[in-house]
């Protein structure tokens, strides 16, 4: 089982705020998003009441670290790379004294040979051979003459028009297939978006030759004992401030008033007691099906089907330990082939020595699945079991895992399917209606984005409902749905 540990002994909460009490502003979701809006909303607004409200018996979401035989383990491989001044800014005044420099080392798994990632064309003939190799630069060189008048609509058209047609059907759509759970020709343009820049593969080759790059990071910041430090720290911060956290909380309802369709009240449920919480304002950090749930006597019919529409791919951690060197120096390893289950590995002893014990190594596996499919309700045994020979193959691993344990994470990664961008038009359309009530975050926006990015989310989202709470104007939740676009210039840099 995953060990949690809560920070501070949590105290128990009021039924709601008397009539001569601050302004109260409930964050669900203890999140990184929800952490750093529940910060920066403790800065501007400091005599507004600030609760926090989250399902886990700890704080930090997907960016906690755990505790687990003797290691401090990642929900994956978590680093801290951001483009955002003002991510960056809070992140070392929360966790400067923590911050060390990692240097990234990576490698791709493809036809039974490791190849340098990012990937060099010496080694890419090696491994394709001479023909597929020469008709793999050949349509590279088409994508220099595509038609731009007609932007790519799907991932495959997308890909075939940055990579060429060959190396798209070899590399990157049997790999998006794996990790997104659907055909490329099903997922939108978006997907691909988020993650290339420049025009085509010779931007991305001139980044490989250079080391570096827009579209590759060498280097990037990891705090001591685990990316959990950014939460912990910005947890320590806020309660400073006088924010309260509750874990352990099963929200139930959001109640609206009946004339301006003001979120007023939180219902919920704490050790088995249903308990009711009043409010002046919600920033929403739950993922939008979630919410739908919450908001079940609230939203229309259209945007409850909008929002069970939205897919996400599940994803299982599997983490191997190791009571031995295994010697790999990798940070992370791709596997972009679909013959090989897993996407990912990496190794949470190459991003900071103290993670793990001297002369022992953990090996984490990231296999994405379906919600409640055969992998998801598998043994962790058994998944140890069917991983094996794929790592003995790569030989990376002789013999079996010391130990073993499995962490499954239901909201993985959103997924860009062709009908995503309407049906979340129709979401924000109708979150829109109220006007107290500020949704934000990897899955309170729907957005496949990067740990900087959620605490910049929460930054702003905080700042909106300030303004909302001071009476200004463009402070109402519709007025936040009308300017999601910004986060289209976020980018996930790899």
């Amino acid at each position: 089982m995953m060990s949690k540990n809560v920070l501070h002994q949590q105290p128990s909460l009021a039924d709601g705020p008397e009539d001569d009490q601050p302004l109260h502003v409930v964050i669900l979701g203890g999140g990184v998003a929800g952490l750093a809006a529940a910060f920066e909303l403790s800065m501007i607004a400091p005599d507004t009441e600030i609760t926090i409200l989250e399902s886990e018996e700890r704080t930090g979401g997907l960016a906690q670290t755990i505790e687990w035989a003797g290691c401090q383990l990642d929900l994956g491989p978590h680093r801290f790379y951001t483009e955002i001044k003002e991510a960056g800014e809070l992140v070392q005044r929360i966790c400067a004294q923590q911050l060390i420099r990692v240097k990234r080392k990576s490698r791709m798994w493809l036809r039974e040979r490791w190849l340098t990632y990012p990937v060099r064309p010496h080694e890419v003939l090696g491994a394709l051979g001479w023909k597929q190799a020469f008709r793999a630069g050949c349509s590279a060189l088409q994508v220099l003459k595509r038609n731009t008048e007609q932007p790519p609509q799907t991932y495959s058209e997308y890909i075939r028009a940055y990579y060429g047609e060959e190396l798209s059907r070899l590399l990157f759509e049997p790999y998006a297939k794996k990790v997104w759970g659907i055909e490329p020709y099903e997922l939108s343009a978006e997907t691909a978006i988020l993650r290339l820049r420049g025009d085509n593969i010779w931007h991305s080759l001139w980044d490989s030759i250079k080391g570096g790059g827009e579209t590759y990071v060498k280097e990037f910041l990891y705090p001591v004992g685990g990316i959990g430090a950014i939460a912990d720290g910005l947890e320590q911060r806020i309660r400073t401030s006088g924010v309260r956290i509750h874990t352990g909380i099963q929200i139930q309802k959001l109640l609206a008033d009946e004339d301006d369709g003001s979120i007023h009240r939180i219902v919920y449920n704490k050790d088995g007691a249903r308990r009711s919480l009043d409010c002046d304002a919600v920033i929403s950090t739950v993922p939008l099906p979630s919410l739908s749930n919450l908001l079940e006597n609230e939203l229309s019919e259209v945007a409850h089907a909008a929002c069970h529409k939205l897919e996400y791919r599940s994803l299982i951690l599997l983490f191997l330990l190791y009571e031995r060197d295994l010697d790999i120096k990798d940070t992370w390893l791709y596997f972009p082939e679909a013959e090989v289950p897993f996407s990912r590995l990496s190794l949470a002893g190459n991003f900071e020595t103290s993670c793990v014990p001297q002369g022992h190594t953990v090996i984490t596996i990231e296999l994405p699945c379906t919600f409640n499919d055969e992998h998801w309700q598998s043994p962790d045994q058994h998944l140890a079991d069917f991983a094996a020979p794929f790592l003995e193959k790569t030989g990376l691993v002789r013999g079996t895992a010391d130990e073993i344990m499995a962490v499954r994470l239901r909201w993985g990664y959103p997924t860009y399917t062709l009908h995503t961008k309407k049906a979340l038009s129709k979401i924000y359309d109708e979150l829109g209606k109220f006007p107290n009530l500020i949704s934000t975050g990897r899955q309170g926006l729907f957005r496949h984005n990067n740990l900087d990015q959620s605490i910049h989310m929460g930054l702003l989202a905080a700042r909106h409902v300030g303004r909302l709470l001071n009476g200004e104007g463009a402070g109402e939740a519709k007025d936040w749905y009308a300017q999601v676009s910004q986060f289209d210039a976020y980018r996930i840099v790899d």
